[in-house]
């Protein structure tokens, strides 16, 4: 899982810094308010600013926070795009630029603020997945990694009935999980989502692309060194192909041993005699199982796969 996420700023013009003051008496009038947004840009919109006693030169807007300026125009301007990175929300204020009629002294004056978003950004492939799986619980466990400028993610898991199995809603999802069926193919998906803070309306980003996984059933045989290790896999809903090897140790050093293609037998089964080229000594071996699943007309590899221990004997 990724865990550094880029920050998102805006694309700014480079202009000189605004210091606000204020003239005597001077009410800001009218609102401003977010009037669209897209991939890479957002649509400001406000009502048009007048003082007495005030010529109004000019408006600008600047991110809240930083006060860092990311555009100024001429006073007939009410509406503007400016633009900004996919995936950016915060605040932004609008402000008027001023000029007194009776001194000639320039003042700038600030309208108001308001919360804006582009569309939330993607969730990339390494920044959502399966964290943790239980085969003996049938359970598994999903993480999505969100950005600082999302309020929250979304996920979804089906079944290879098609099947919506969850739907899931949160502003944080370090650990979601779920229990499984095994020899079932699933697929799932992730998206972030805005809630703006100023017209409290929620906007979803896009949905990530698929990611897919099995949880099959295997059993290794205790046995001994001239029989081998007898293996039974079962056939699956929606699992096309077993990939299966060997090791001595739990977690890693595995070697394949042969693929199984799913047909139409329900189960099915096979010795394995040797570790890689080696004949099977004495001791605790370690079978692993990783099966391709297949969604459409398409098979993909599985986030997640089995393992079964089985002893030999003398």
């Amino acid at each position: 899982m990724g865990k550094n996420l880029k920050k998102v700023i805006f694309s700014v013009l480079l202009l000189a810094a605004v210091i606000i003051v204020s003239p005597k008496d001077a009410k800001a009038a009218g609102k401003v308010w977010m009037a669209g947004f897209n991939d890479n840009s957002i649509t400001i919109q406000w009502t048009p600013q007048s003082l007495n006693g005030y010529r109004v030169d000019g408006y600008y807007l600047e991110k809240i926070g930083t006060q860092e300026i990311i555009w100024q125009g001429s006073a007939d301007t009410t509406q503007v795009t400016v633009q900004a990175t996919k995936g950016y929300s915060g605040y932004i204020r609008l402000g008027y630029r001023l000029t007194s009629l009776a001194t000639g002294k320039k003042y700038n004056w600030s309208v108001d603020s308001v919360y804006v978003n582009t569309t939330p950004a993607d969730v990339a492939k390494n920044n959502f997945g399966i964290t943790a799986a239980y085969a003996n619980i049938k359970k598994v466990a999903f993480a999505v990694n969100k950005p600082e400028t999302a309020t929250g993610v979304q996920l979804e898991v089906y079944n290879a009935k098609n099947k919506r199995v969850l739907s899931k809603t949160s502003t944080s999802m370090g650990y979601e999980s779920m229990n499984v069926s095994k020899d079932m193919a699933y697929k799932y998906r992730a998206r972030y989502y805005y809630t703006n803070r100023s017209n409290n309306q929620t906007y979803y980003g896009r949905w990530s692309n698929y990611r897919y996984f099995a949880m099959p059933s295997i059993s290794g045989k205790t046995t001994n060194k001239k029989k081998g290790i007898k293996v039974v896999l079962k056939k699956g809903r929606g699992i096309k192909q077993y990939t299966v090897s060997i090791s001595k140790k739990s977690k890693s050093g595995f070697k394949k041993v042969k693929t199984v293609k799913v047909s139409k037998k329900k189960s099915y089964s096979f010795q394995i005699t040797k570790n890689g080229k080696k004949k099977l000594k004495k001791g605790t071996y370690y079978v692993q199982v990783a099966p391709k699943v297949k969604f459409g007309n398409k098979t993909y590899s599985s986030d997640v796969s089995t393992v079964a221990s089985a002893y030999v004997y003398k």
